[in-house]
């Protein structure tokens, strides 16, 4: 009977192993810039913006290009944003926030030294220098923003620094 139980706890126990291993690792793949730019070239036509392309690959419109300094890489940064997905959604907001440039996505932190103090500039982000394969879940844990959403923008930069 001991027998009988030691091996059915074996079994048992491996059998535990075999089903977490056996559990597929749920990862994201970044979606490259130049896969999301048809996306991003319709999204400024249909829009009526002027944009210009940084080399990253990132759009970026000047509307107001501010006086005073523009920040650095150490700089903090007080700013103003909304921001959307292409469907023009509202997915994100922050008023006067302030920040460490380090601490901001890869698209602010490439985008925000394009002005100064007192500048408003909208950016439009391929996924990769948004929030790329994280997914940004609102207070109930629902997705507002999936993986790979490609996002626009609107920041006016308050105080550096």
């Amino acid at each position: 009977m001991k027998r009988i139980v030691s091996c059915l706890s074996i079994l048992a126990l491996l059998m535990i192993g075999a089903a977490s291993c056996s559990k597929k690792n749920k990862s994201c793949d970044p979606v490259p810039v130049t896969q999301e730019e048809p996306d991003i070239l319709k999204y400024i036509s249909e829009n009526g913006i002027s944009a210009s392309r940084d080399n990253s690959g990132i759009y970026y419109q000047i509307i107001t290009p501010g006086t005073g300094i523009s920040p650095g890489n150490t700089s903090k940064v007080t700013i103003n944003y909304i921001g959307k997905l292409l469907s023009n959604v509202v997915c994100d907001s922050a008023s006067n926030k302030e920040w460490p440039m380090t601490s901001l996505v890869t698209g602010f932190q490439i985008g925000l030294p394009l002005i100064k103090k007192g500048g408003k500039i909208k950016l439009i982000l391929p996924s990769s220098y948004g929030y790329g394969c994280t997914p940004i879940l609102d207070a109930n844990n629902n997705v507002r923003v999936t993986a790979n959403s490609i996002l626009v923008f609107d920041i006016e930069l308050l105080n550096v620094q």
